[in-house]
């Protein structure tokens, strides 16, 4: 009896561990992968019974971001205009990122096309369905964005710069490639919102010397920067 007794507890104790071991196992958090994430967050977000799921943007460091730069210089090399976005569409992007193609159409132009900052940074494709690319038009890639996939709505925020909305007006500091693709100088550092007695108003709170110059030189006020930069613009 005393042989059984000490069998039984054993096997109690076993048991036990083991419920407590599978316990822990199923409290510890999925770890996200670090390919197919998009289809990853898809499948978790519908166990859990949710249509919607929000996923961090990775950092990206934009190409006129240095303060170190001149922001005169910076004003002078990129093409300066403003311009309205007419179309959005957001895609998937290596199974893992969101990437958000936006068409603008140039309202007024305060330079000339300058050339390309860095023709040689770009490695992304226009989507087929947003070309061709007309005059007076170009194309803006942007990390992030909202798309549906398998019935679950995927948003993919980008930090300190904000989605484009349609029917907006904004100054922006662009550099255009012969494809029509653009960036902006320092991603949303280069980009103003235009309200309706043509006030700057920067897209984001973060300082920059770019944004300095522009406000200190111009007031954030276009009418101001037109009258005074505009001779100094055109090539």
């Amino acid at each position: 009896m005393k042989v059984k007794l000490v069998a039984l507890l054993i096997l109690a104790v076993i048991l036990a561990l083991g419920l407590t071991v599978a316990s822990k196992i199923r409290s510890l958090p999925l770890q996200e992968p670090d390919k197919n994430r998009l289809d990853w967050q898809v499948r978790k977000a519908k166990n859990e019974g949710r249509t919607q799921v929000e996923i961090p943007a990775p950092e990206v460091e934009y190409l006129g971001s240095d303060e170190s730069e001149n922001p005169k210089q910076t004003l002078a090399a990129y093409t300066v205009l403003v311009a309205q976005p007419i179309e959005t569409r957001t895609y998937e992007k290596n199974g893992n990122e969101l990437i958000s193609w936006t068409k603008f159409k140039t309202i007024e132009a305060l330079s000339d096309i300058r050339p390309s900052r860095c023709s040689n940074c770009n490695s992304l494709v226009p989507p087929p369905e947003m070309l061709p690319v007309l005059e007076g038009e170009f194309l803006l890639p942007q990390v992030g964005g909202s798309f549906v996939k398998d019935g679950v709505r995927i948003i993919q925020k980008r930090g300190n710069y904000p989605f484009y909305a349609n029917g907006q007006k904004y100054f922006m500091l662009v550099s255009i490639e012969p494809s029509g693709v653009a960036f902006t100088a320092g991603g949303p550092t280069g980009v103003f919102k235009l309200d309706d007695k043509e006030n700057l108003m920067p897209v984001n709170t973060e300082s920059h010397s770019i944004k300095d110059e522009i406000n200190k030189t111009y007031h954030n006020s276009l009418k101001t920067l037109r009258s005074k930069t505009e001779p100094k613009l055109a090539s």
